[in-house]
Order: C-alpha cells, then structure tokens, then sequence
C-alpha cells in the first residue's frame, strides 16, 4: 500500500509539474534562440471592425439642406475645418479624423412621401434605405453611418427633401500596434504613428491624438522581460524595456506590445 500510495503522489506531482510547463508555454510564449535578438514575432493586422464608441453631446453637422429628387449631397463630418457652408457650425463638430463612423440622427421633410439613404461617401448606394418619410411631416431617424475617406457621408433621396444632420457619437479604431525591436512599426493599427529607439530599452511612440489622459499598456515580446509604459503630456508614449539580473534593473531592446486606453 505504501509503494501504492507513494507511486500515486509521484504521479500527482509529475503531471502537475508537466500540466504548469504547458500552462507556462502558452501563456508566455518564448521567443526563439537566435544571435542575441529574438526572432521577430508574426505580424498581425487589427481587426477593422474592431472600433470605440465615443458619445459626444449632439452636434448640427448640417441643416436645411435642400436635395433634390432622386440626388445626392455629400456632408463633412469629420476632420477639422468650418461646418457653416451646410449649416453646420464654424468649427465642426470636434470629430477627430481617425473616425470611421458614426451615430447621427437623421431629419428629413418633404412635400412628397419618399426615403432616404446615408452611406460613406464614395461608396455605391446602398440597397437599403437608412429612413422613410411622410409627406408635409418631418421624420427623425437614428442610424450609424460610415465616413468616407474624406470624413463625409453622401445622401440620396427618392423625393426632394430638406434634411438635417445631428452627430451624437463616433467610432474610431483602437490604438494598437507591434513596435519593431530598433524602433519603427512592426505592424499594426493606423493611429500610432512612429516609433523610435532612444537608446537601449528606451522608446518614444507618437499617436495620433493627445494622451495626456489615457492608459497606455506594453507587453515585451521575450519571456521573462518587463515593460513600463508613460504617457505624460502630448502625443508621445515613453516605453521602457528591461530585464532583472539578479536584482539588477537592465534595459533591454524588444519587440513589445502596446495598447492606449483613452
């Protein structure tokens, strides 16, 4: 029974320690042995459907815009820039650049019974429709719209309409990217602009945006290796990697993961 037991508590152990090596290896994925840098890691690209919501207080992107039947008129609604020509305000609506859509209600009066529909500007047509209107009535409708690559939407109405556009939100993609191990993007999302070494485990990464006020997160590519990431003013991420030798804080170029909360 004692040959038994003890032959099962060593067998407990075994497969305990196997099951943590395996744990281990999948959580903190090791970079392979190579000349004294680790191999680069696989590119990965962000999912473009993978965007932020931010709501905004409502904004009259435009107003009392006249179109006429069976037309289209494009409507910015993004990007810096005065808004007044389509009766919007004179400086916008505060939408940043990097969005890629957003939530608006839509208003439209006409004299005839007809719909509407709202798309990303220099797109086809959708074969739905975003509204439909009654006549000598005026409809409110709430929808999500793509921007164009100009920060426009287009509108297209059956019957001659005046329509009126207030923004509540947007959606823009995450801040993420893979910084390459000497600096520059190794892959990644749009909105961070560059990365550059310093010096050895030192990084300064500009974004898009300011973030003063955001979290950002770096994740070191090699087991083992730490990161601390800074945003304190500006547009600019300070990222520093580095690797404790028995008790010795050294930096340590990497590859290195990082994502900013804003």
């Amino acid at each position: 029974m004692r040959i038994l037991r003890s032959f099962s508590t060593m067998s407990t152990a075994l497969c305990l320690a196997f099951a943590s090596t395996a744990w281990a290896a999948e959580t903190f994925p090791k970079a392979p042995p190579g000349a004294g840098l680790p191999s680069p890691p696989a590119a990965y690209a962000p999912n473009p459907l993978n965007l932020i919501y931010t709501p905004i207080q409502p904004c009259r992107a435009f107003g009392s815009a006249q179109i006429l039947i069976n037309q289209t008129k494009n409507f910015k609604i993004s990007g810096p820039g005065s808004f007044a020509s389509q009766g919007g305000p004179n400086a916008g609506c505060g939408i940043p650049a990097s969005a890629k859509a957003v939530s608006i209600s839509l208003s439209a009066r006409s004299a005839s019974t007809g719909n509407l529909a709202a798309f990303a500007q220099g797109t086809p047509r959708p074969g739905v429709n975003s509204a439909s209107f009654v006549a000598n009535q005026t409809q409110t409708v709430g929808s999500i719209v793509a921007l164009g690559s100009t920060g426009q939407i287009s509108i297209n109405v059956s019957k001659t309409a005046t329509l009126y556009g207030d923004v509540t939100g947007y959606y823009e993609p995450q801040i993420e990217a893979l910084i390459n191990i000497n600096g520059g993007i190794y892959s990644g999302g749009p909105r961070v602009l560059s990365a550059t070494l310093l010096s050895t485990g030192s990084y300064a990464v500009t974004i898009d945006r300011d973030v003063a006020f955001c979290a950002p997160r770096a994740q070191a590519y090699t087991y083992g290796y730490e990161t601390h990431a800074y945003a304190f003013n500006g547009n600019t991420i300070n990222v520093y990697v580095f690797n404790r030798e028995e008790g010795t804080t050294v930096l340590k170029n990497d590859y290195f993961y990082l994502t900013v909360t804003c």
